[in-house]
């Protein structure tokens, strides 16, 4: 029996409000998508206060991803992240 229709999850650094999952999550109940990467680096976020050093690795990884993926991703290393139960095989 499953009990969800939706994960989410978000690290405990901090770096992300939990306020937001509203907005994270609308995607995929409106069924416009079944993953939903968020970003730290979005216009209106709040200030980045990730260092200088991982903020350059960060990029590169996102270029990465947004190359290899044809998306636009800004922040390909958030931990900020919601799936629909489509996403996960074993339910």
């Amino acid at each position: 029996m499953n009990f969800f229709s939706i994960i989410v999850t978000i690290d405990g650094d901090g770096q992300n409000n939990p306020d937001e999952i509203p907005q994270l999550v609308a995607p995929i109940i409106s069924g416009e998508a079944d993953f939903v990467n968020g970003s730290r680096y979005l216009e209106g976020s709040k200030e980045d206060d990730t260092p200088g050093y991982r903020r350059v690795g960060q990029k590169v990884l996102d270029k990465a991803t947004n190359i290899s993926s044809g998306l636009n991703i800004t922040d390909s290393q958030s931990g900020f992240r919601a799936f629909s139960k489509k996403t996960i095989p074993f339910f």
